[in-house]
């Protein structure tokens, strides 16, 4: 079990208060609000003497608040001064309980570190974040999900939305007596399904996944400035942009609707217009209206034609990425803070990221050049009119990247691998022909020219020499066993329009080019079905892969199971909750999991499920490989220190503007010929450059 390799440690779980919003203005200003409080605290402290625990609960309230956290404060001593440094459990330690703990006061009381010896709250090391444990092994990452799915003897009671609601969020009422003692059970009942929790997990190798959360918490707390003065104009442009937005909304519906946000009045328009192509209950969301305009004659309809098009402007994330930007970053130096996850992406561990989102910013971006420009046309402009206006918008989009800068005297070193994927999957396949693909990669990087580009060799290969734009699309999205649907969703990422006959046609060139990936799939699908039939076993793909394992382990998650992929050459792990054996459409057998990210309604009996096929596996593996290359770069400690911001095969440096040629070879060398040791064969490279903003090197 987990919990006895943590061992002394402390379960604990914070409930607050406060008149800022959290999710606006992010944990950093919730913690700096002087009206945000602690109003009660529940901890459990293990030992190897006491694996079950003594619970230390109390709150702001409380006529024995003070001999409670003194005996806490004691037991943690106590468990310290064991030998063993003590670790501090919370679900969702980094993202709210470890900056409570160490900031925020306890109402009418102390800062709440301020109760216990120096030394003993914890250090960056000496916390484990169970919500993040919880998406590892592929199980969901609420706490109340996570309790459901598993069982566990304490479930999360529903009581505490009400109470949240009532006494936690801006406008909070004064609990009585009696709301205080259902909060008290409530505080103590979480900090149980996290223990719970801890003993339904397996053993896991906590070292890396320590090494990877401190160098996190190093990135997060040091944060990245923002220019304001862009922000600022961005966001005072997108409330201008919205309130004309629902003046034009009420004028197109005759006042039917008053808003673009009423969404029901605005589909019960459509539908008393006779909207071509909408009926009753229809979606309007992006895909909806794109169909919509596609089959409708704009000239015949044009005030529905109008409507579709506003929403499809007024709901771009670039306009609420900016307002998050100015919500959440520190008043006292700009910079934004805590924005991401460690393995926020579930069974492959890649980072995300909460806030703004970094990791989902569009490609295209401004040159640094052109953004004062466009700060000047957000300042003056005064009429957003219908469609002559709005490509001001497309722009502001390109300006999110650039609205991240470097502090004074120091510039961006930006590092992006390439193509990383294409080359970690046919890596990981090991096979003689999936060689020559690798091959391909390597003779670009040797000599890169368009006789050797592998995008335009893929273009020739699937029947279209010269057309680099499908052969990149082609690479990008075909390699995880996806047909016409998967070509053309990354197509639009791209801007290349082509028709589903054309796409089937680069779907067959491409796996004909490449025989490696169809039957890469089909070995990673027989070896996860062979361990299912031989529990605790390691299977591997076949004799001659190094790379791959899978183990099926029947007796964890409280006996629901769990199959382990792992990554051999760094001992990855990838878990597949609940796994069953079943059989497919074709009558096949086959392999099925529980989807973590999914909730089960309320009265189901069992958890949504879906398929482990061969293309879901590869696709797993391959983005939890190149994740592997990006955490393996974040801890080596001179990047830790500089590093400011991080996508899935992008580094940002923030570095002195002196010294940024030699941080431009020392990334370089991070990126690609500091890790061959470690991965031989996989040939790497890196484009890094030196920017003032943050952007695109395209």
């Amino acid at each position: 079990m987990l919990l006895d390799q943590i061992l002394p440690c402390v379960v604990i779980d914070f409930e607050t208060r406060s008149q800022a919003d959290l999710p606006t203005v992010g944990i950093d200003n919730y913690c700096a609000d002087p009206t945000t409080g602690i109003i009660a605290v529940s901890a459990i402290v293990c030992t190897e003497d006491d694996r079950q625990g003594a619970l230390y609960a109390t709150n702001y309230q409380a006529d024995d608040f003070e001999s409670v956290m003194r005996g806490l404060a004691d037991a943690c001593a106590d468990a310290e001064s064991e030998g063993a440094d003590l670790t501090w459990v919370a679900h969702n330690a980094d993202g709210f309980d470890a900056h409570i703990l160490e900031s925020v006061r306890v109402i009418g009381r102390e800062v709440f570190r301020d109760y216990f010896d120096p030394g003993i709250p914890p250090d960056y090391g000496q916390w484990l974040d169970s919500q993040t444990l919880c998406r590892i092994h592929g199980i969901p990452a609420s706490l109340g999900n996570a309790a459901r799915f598993l069982k566990t003897p304490t479930q999360k009671n529903p009581i505490g939305d009400k109470l949240i609601n009532k006494f936690s969020k801006p406008g909070f009422a004064e609990p009585t007596p009696a709301d205080m003692a259902e909060w008290m059970t409530y505080v103590t009942e979480d900090s149980e399904i996290v223990w719970d929790i801890l003993n339904a997990l397996p053993e896991t190798d906590l070292e890396p996944l320590e090494a990877d959360a401190v160098a996190l918490r190093q990135i997060n707390a040091r944060g990245i400035a923002l220019d304001m003065d862009l922000v600022n104009a961005a966001v005072k442009l997108t409330d201008k942009i919205r309130r004309q937005a629902h003046a034009e909304v009420a004028e197109l519906t005759g006042g039917v609707a008053t808003k673009y946000t009423q969404l029901a009045r605005i589909k019960k328009w459509l539908l008393a217009t006779d909207c071509p192509g909408y009926y009753d209950g229809g979606s309007l969301d992006e895909d909806a209206r794109r169909t919509l305009l596609a089959g409708m004659d704009c000239d015949a309809h044009p005030d529905q034609a109008d409507v579709l098009d506003l929403l499809g402007i007024v709901n771009k994330s670039s306009m609420s990425k900016f307002t998050s930007m100015q919500a959440q970053r520190s008043t006292d130096d700009n910079r934004l803070r805590n924005q991401y996850v460690h393995a926020g992406a579930g069974q492959t561990q890649r980072y995300s990221s909460r806030g703004v989102q970094i990791h989902n910013l569009k490609r295209a971006t401004l040159k640094p050049a052109d953004v004062d420009e466009l700060q000047d046309a957000m300042a003056s402009h005064n009429r957003i009119g219908q469609f002559t206006d709005w490509p001001i918008v497309n722009t502001m989009t390109k300006a999110l990247r650039p609205a991240f800068v470097p502090k004074p005297d120091h510039t961006f070193v930006i590092g992006d691998w390439s193509n990383i994927e294409a080359r970690k999957l046919p890596w990981l396949a090991g096979t003689p022909d999936a060689q020559l693909a690798l091959d391909m990669y390597r003779a670009y990087d040797a000599a890169p020219s368009p006789e050797t580009d592998p995008y335009l060799l893929t273009a020739a290969d699937v029947g279209f020499p010269g057309q680099r734009q499908i052969g990149k699309v082609a690479v990008l999205a075909l390699g995880f066993g996806g047909g016409v649907g998967a070509f053309q969703s990354m197509a639009a990422n791209y801007g290349v329009d082509v028709s589903d006959a054309v796409a089937e046609r680069v779907k067959e060139g491409w796996r004909e080019a490449n025989p490696w990936a169809p039957m890469f799939w089909k070995r990673l699908q027989r070896c996860a079905l062979r361990a299912m039939h031989f529990p605790n076993q390691p299977c591997f793909i076949d004799p001659s892969n190094a790379h791959i394992a899978y183990t099926y382990l029947p007796d964890a998650l409280n006996g629901l199971g769990l199959l382990r992929a792992t990554l051999l050459d760094s001992d990855t792990h990838l878990y597949y909750a609940a796994p069953q054996l079943s059989t497919d459409k074709y009558k096949n057998e086959c392999v099925t999991f529980a989807l973590a990210s999914r909730v089960a309604a309320k009265n189901a009996t069992a958890w949504p499920r879906d398929s482990l096929w061969g293309g879901l596996q590869a696709e797993n593996l391959t983005q939890a490989g190149a994740a592997v290359l990006l955490r393996a770069v974040m801890r080596m400690s001179d990047i830790t220190k500089h590093c400011v911001m991080h996508t899935h095969d992008e580094v940002v440096l923030e570095v002195p503007t002196k010294k940024a040629k030699w941080w431009s070879a020392r990334l370089t060398s991070a990126m690609t010929t500091d890790l061959e040791p470690y991965f031989p064969d996989l040939p790497l490279a890196a484009e890094v450059y030196i920017a003032p903003r943050y952007m695109k090197d395209e």
